[in-house]
């Protein structure tokens, strides 16, 4: 992982392949501050029912929706190798996760019909979080370019893409740098905290 400027923080990061069941990541941080170093083992696993007993730490933060049981499970069982945790290997305490699908379609192999079709088969981002204690550390990257892998290796996607709040003004910048680009605003797409009225979404790709 690069560094954007001097005195920003600095990886350094090792993984297995991302179809494995399980991937072990050493990360060091040095921090800005002076004689100031954070070493974290964070541990990349498929995700489990049972997890959702245990990422109110996540969860509960402004920006991460929250969604039924039944939602989550759902994804546990169409999409198991595009739904990711990272865990804190000392604690096994939970960082982060993305959670994905893939959707669209492909091309007919038919050429007369193929000339008029465009590729559609994508992967689609729902949710990547990671928790206030463990930010600033590459989690989200990590968990983000595994899914990325997965997205165009094993479903053979042309491309990824998600929603974000145009206020989330630091996952916006985090898309950007990752070569992400709008492409549509949807109109309420997003509940809004009371009193406030319900907020747009960016429809962001990357290809």
């Amino acid at each position: 992982m690069s560094c954007l400027a001097q005195n920003t923080p600095i990886f350094q990061a090792r993984w297995k392949h991302p179809t494995t069941s399980s991937l072990f990541v050493a990360a060091t941080c040095y921090s800005p501050e002076p004689r100031r170093q954070i070493d974290v083992m964070t541990t990349v696993r498929p995700f489990r029912a049972r997890d959702l007993f245990a990422f109110n730490n996540v969860n509960m933060d402004y920006w991460t929706e929250t969604y039924s049981n039944g939602f989550y499970l759902s994804y546990l069982a169409q999409w198991p190798d595009m739904t990711l945790t990272a865990c804190a290997a000392h604690t096994d305490n939970l960082m982060g996760y993305v959670l994905g699908k893939a959707e669209g379609k492909e091309p007919r192999t038919d050429p007369k019909k193929r000339k008029k079709q465009e590729p559609t088969l994508h992967g689609h981002i729902t949710a990547v979080t990671v928790a206030p204690e463990y930010r600033r550390l590459g989690v989200a990257h990590m968990l983000m370019d595994f899914f990325e892998y997965c997205s165009e290796h094993v479903y053979r996607g042309y491309f990824v893409d998600l929603f974000v709040r145009p206020s989330n003004k630091k996952a916006v910048d985090m898309y950007e740098k990752r070569g992400y680009s709008v492409y549509r605003r949807v109109h309420a797409y997003y509940q809004g905290m009371p009193p406030n009225e319900p907020e747009d979404g960016y429809g962001t790709y990357e290809k």
